[in-house]
């Protein structure tokens, strides 16, 4: 209701109820490793949380192409909001990113790796996105060495 004409969420509504089961399905997750925890069962709930956050990130970017351009979910950077194509092409590189991102994540954390290792593919996913959508934008505008073809002539 608050999105601006041109950005709702009507094109993504199935995506919209699978990102939202993902995070309830998260929440599970993170609820029953503190349970069974505060019932006096080993469990690794670092672990659990970090695998939970991975196999989460890797759903999320399963479904990151599909998401039309909006103000609240995906890759919202100034490059991508201006432009549909520059919207699409970085969420479809984006979402394979952040596939592999979720399934490195999710095993690191199997792994015991630590919190530490087990985001830095995540920060990487995240920084390349960001990193490609701007290059993206420059490919598709048209820019050259900073300057755009509207402004070449003056």
């Amino acid at each position: 209701a608050i999105s601006p004409r041109g950005f709702r969420f009507e094109s993504f509504r199935s995506v919209w109820g699978i990102l939202q089961s993902a995070t309830l399905g998260l929440l599970l997750l993170v609820h029953a490793l503190m349970l069974s925890a505060a019932m006096g069962k080993t469990v690794d709930v670092p672990r659990g949380v970090e695998a939970g956050v991975g196999l989460l990130i890797a759903v999320l970017g399963n479904f990151l192409g599909k998401v039309s351009r909006n103000f609240f979910v995906g890759i919202r950077t100034p490059w991508t909001l201006a432009s549909e194509e520059v919207w699409l092409k970085t969420h479809r590189l984006g979402g394979k990113l952040f596939v592999l991102a979720g399934l490195a994540m999710f095993v690191l954390a199997l792994a015991g790796a630590g919190p530490i290792a087990a985001t830095v593919p995540l920060f990487a996913a995240a920084l390349a996105s960001v990193a490609a959508s701007y290059f993206i934008y420059r490919r598709v505008e048209g820019f050259k060495e900073g300057i755009s073809e509207d402004h070449s002539a003056r």
